[in-house]
């Protein structure tokens, strides 16, 4: 069964145009939810709107909505006035400007979702957009209205089609200073920066004989001689078991005083 498109329009970059669907990239449908029961009974339980002062219930004609300008004190907001304001769809993605895409702070990232074309005549100017943006390794900056507000979307090459991931306004964003601003700069010891380069893009995994921990280090560029410092590296003489047998060429930090972090990031440069 196809997926159902969130959304239908247009994919626009000055007099180019194709038409496309929107589907949501993220599902919460296989997200465990609890419901709130009465103990007592079992039964479910219901939310009810009651007044915050004399705690009657209030029936469903009866809710509207309001501003809080001051404390306690609201500005009653009409449903037609909201309508005379609501943003109109132009069902359209119209791509304003092109930027790195490592110029754009994940914080901003908020939800993604994929675009692809719907019919047939408007593949190839799919193809060209994407494919510009892939070359060039930038990404699209656009604005569109999705559930009657106008949102920022970043638009990026993603296998055979685009992701769209709407972004966030500055507002919402807090200020990392109010978090990172009382943090000291501490100038660590050479010989512990020294130790974090080393580990640094090496393969490591550990393996468990009865109560003794063995863990092994790979090195992928086959240069062990070239490394020294305090943590002892030894060749480990051990009947692994076939299915568990490390790498060949690794060596072993044997003893359980290793800690269970001490991991790699493969795709680091060698150290130097």
């Amino acid at each position: 069964m196809a997926p159902r498109a969130y959304w239908k329009g247009y994919l626009k970059l000055s007099l180019v145009s194709c038409p496309i669907a929107l589907y949501p990239a993220s599902s919460s449908s296989e997200r465990v939810s609890f419901n709130r029961i009465n103990k007592k009974t079992g039964n479910r339980l219901k939310q009810q709107m009651v007044d915050a002062e004399s705690g009657e219930p209030v029936e469903r004609d009866d809710i509207g909505r309001g501003y809080e300008y001051a404390k306690g004190q609201y500005l009653m907001v009409e449903d037609d006035e909201l309508a005379k304001i609501k943003i109109e769809s132009t069902h359209t993605i119209d791509i304003d400007r092109f930027v790195p895409r490592v110029e754009i702070d994940d914080r901003y990232l908020d939800s993604p979702y994929y675009i692809a074309p719907t019919d047939q005549v408007g593949q190839e100017a799919f193809s060209v957009i994407r494919d510009a943006m892939r070359e060039k390794k930038v990404a699209g900056l656009a604005r569109v209205v999705l559930t009657r507000r106008e949102h920022v979307v970043m638009l990026e090459p993603f296998d055979k089609g685009l992701l769209a991931t709407t972004l966030r306004y500055p507002y919402e964003i807090r200020d990392h200073a109010d978090y990172f601003g009382e943090l000291p700069e501490l100038k660590l010891p050479a010989e512990m920066m020294k130790l974090a380069g080393y580990t640094h893009g090496w393969g490591v995994g550990r393996h468990v004989l009865g109560s003794n921990y063995f863990y092994y280090v790979q090195d992928p560029w086959g240069s062990w001689a070239e490394y020294s410092y305090d943590i002892d590296f030894v060749p480990v003489d051990v009947d692994w078991p076939a299915a568990d047998h490390p790498p060949e060429d690794s060596f072993y930090i044997w003893g359980p005083t290793v800690p269970d972090d001490f991991v790699a990031n493969r795709e680091a440069p060698a150290p130097a």
